[in-house]
């Protein structure tokens, strides 16, 4: 149990967190555009390249891990760019509040994931990588904007959805890059990738800015 003085510290920090919310979403826009862009690209071409044969698991993890990799540098990077313009410390409590509250969703949804070795188990992954990013943005949502909040839950319920009916990704556009995808779990598993961290990253940014990302969030939105 947290002695008194923690708590009035946390207080703080979630204080100066909803202060900054407006800062912080206007940051996550360009952000989630750079990730849900390369996302695409990365996804289109490996469903291209499915037609091919089955990928492997390692191979799959290792690229996307790549692609994680990428979007975190340049998340950083956006934050340290707007930290250094209002002269704030790069590592603010914040900040490890924020990493604190998303580890343990992103911790175990990677660490599930090496469980998987069958074709099939390709989707598994990718759906499950899917519940735990939006489990992970959901679990800062008593400092994150609303927005922040509401791209998490569309990650769960569609991570659950497609782990129940892997099939409805037929109904996609993207799936006639390649003849006979009902039968081919990598690509399907590739076409999630494209479908959530893609487009939904996307959008998010483009929602972001058709709102006006400078706006103030007031106390309804948080």
């Amino acid at each position: 149990m947290p002695n008194p003085s923690e708590a009035e510290e946390h207080l703080r920090v979630i204080r100066s967190l909803m202060e900054k919310a407006t800062i912080y979403r206007a940051i996550s826009a360009p952000a989630a555009l750079f990730a849900g862009i390369l996302a695409i690209a990365v996804g289109s071409a490996l469903i291209a390249r499915c037609r091919d044969g089955a990928m492997e698991m390692n191979t799959f993890i290792s690229i996307w891990l790549v692609v994680l990799a990428v979007v975190g540098i340049a998340n950083f990077f956006f934050i340290w760019r707007e930290a250094k313009e209002r002269g704030d410390v790069f590592v603010s409590p914040g900040m490890r509040m924020a990493l604190r509250s998303m580890f343990p969703s992103l911790a175990c949804g990677g660490v599930l994931s090496f469980y998987f070795s069958t074709d099939y188990e390709l989707v598994r992954a990718a759906v499950l990588w899917m519940i735990f990013y939006g489990l992970a943005l959901m679990a800062t949502s008593h400092f994150a904007p609303r927005s922040i909040r509401w791209l998490g839950l569309t990650f769960v319920l569609a991570g659950l959805f497609f782990a129940k009916n892997p099939l409805a990704l037929l109904a996609l556009p993207m799936t006639f890059l390649h003849n006979g995808f009902q039968n081919n779990f990598s690509a399907m598993a590739n076409a999630l990738m494209v479908l959530s961290f893609g487009s939904f990253h996307v959008i998010y940014a483009l929602f972001i800015w058709s709102r006006g990302a400078a706006k103030p969030v007031t106390a309804h939105e948080l």
